[in-house]
């Protein structure tokens, strides 16, 4: 039977940002149509760019541009022709988040360094000056610092809105000047959740429409890459991998562990105890004795420069269960004064699952 009649416009339009690069459109369907048509536009007048003819109601526009606002209309069609266009109706994506690096360089008078990122220049610093650059929030970036034939290296895991500091030091040597020092000076803390349902799904992007890629467990500990405004998350989980799942399901409070002193090798005052973890061993646990109203420093030495060390987390804990602090990455020492007389309990777990090596911990009293 052939259709004399053209279809209505589309009604019940609506478009929501689903992350920095997509926006998700769905309508109404329309009696009668056969396929939609989607336009786009990034003014609310007129010159829409066809984008995609589709049969279902809804459609996610993919490859746009963060912190941008899109404008759509939708045309309903049959073989009698196509329908007035739909309202207007727009959103913004969602914005890129971005981490400053400030680059701070000390060195002799008139010995200036290159730096590079991913192999590529990008500018020459002067001794006692900084350079700072943005980069987005997304994967691992590598930068090089050169004096003469001298190169070192540093990758850094961009973290979301936020400032990391890097020191540059030079001195000269009978070999000529040398890179003394490249490293971080004030080390991000992960943002760490928790599974608080009794298991959640993991997808491909940040809605409930996109494909199910894993499912983790309750309590399953996960490190927020990014946030967004619909409640969507972007994680990294177990043995790397990374997901998106929806925010309202992880909590900050860490589940509450078993602090058995079983196992645990005991603290001397102010003694550092060298140790390591293994593929087999991704925790270790140590305790000393506290005294009600004491205040004591716990140190953790891993440094992450050494190519032998692992870049750790430590948590402490009361015997008996209550919190002190958790999953701390110590640049200086963690402090805490005692509400209590009894034994503490630190563990030590790798930043990153499965990353393996060595470090020292240790407590004492600050002066």
């Amino acid at each position: 039977m052939v259709t004399t009649t053209r279809p209505t416009a589309p009604t019940r339009v609506i478009a929501t940002a689903q992350s920095t690069t997509s926006i998700r459109v769905s309508w109404a369907t329309v009696s009668g149509a056969t396929e939609y048509q989607v336009f786009r536009n990034t003014t609310s007048g007129s010159n829409y760019t066809h984008v995609r003819t589709i049969t279902a109601t809804s459609f996610t526009d993919t490859g746009l541009s963060p912190n941008t606002t899109y404008f759509y209309i939708i045309h309903a069609s049959n073989n009698a022709g196509r329908s007035p266009q739909s309202l207007v109706i727009s959103a913004t994506t969602q914005r890129a988040q971005q981490t400053e690096i400030i680059f701070n360089y000390t060195g002799p008078d008139g010995v200036n360094v290159r730096l590079l990122h991913e192999g590529q220049f990008i500018t020459t610093i002067a001794p006692r000056n900084t350079f700072r650059r943005n980069i987005s929030n997304q994967g691992i970036h590598n930068f090089t610092v050169q004096i003469g034939e001298t190169n070192e290296r540093i990758s850094i895991a961009s973290r979301g809105s936020t400032t990391i500091n890097i020191d540059i030091t030079a001195r000269r040597t009978a070999m000529g000047v040398v890179i003394t020092n490249f490293g971080i000076t004030n080390r991000v803390p992960a943002i760490v959740r928790y599974v608080n349902s009794d298991s959640l799904n993991v997808r491909n992007n940040s809605n409930v429409n996109a494909a199910r890629i894993d499912n983790i467990t309750k309590d399953t500990r996960v490190e927020i890459l990014e946030e967004y405004t619909n409640d969507w998350a972007r994680i990294k989980y177990s043995n790397n991998r990374t997901g998106y799942v929806y925010g309202n399901l992880l909590t900050s409070t860490q589940p509450r562990a078993t602090t058995s002193t079983s196992g645990a090798v005991q603290l001397a005052f102010n003694t550092f105890v060298s140790s390591n973890l293994t593929t087999s061993i991704q925790s270790r646990t140590f305790s000393f004795t506290v005294t009600n109203g004491t205040r004591y420093s716990v140190w953790l030495d891993d440094w992450d420069q050494n190519s032998s060390n692992v870049d750790a987390l430590i948590s402490a804990q009361y015997s008996g269960g209550a919190n002190i602090f958790t999953d701390v990455d110590i640049a200086y020492p963690q402090q805490f004064t005692a509400n209590r007389t009894g034994t503490v309990i630190l563990t030590i777990t790798p930043r990153t699952r499965g990353h393996t090596g060595n470090f020292r911990v240790g407590y004492n009293s600050p002066r």
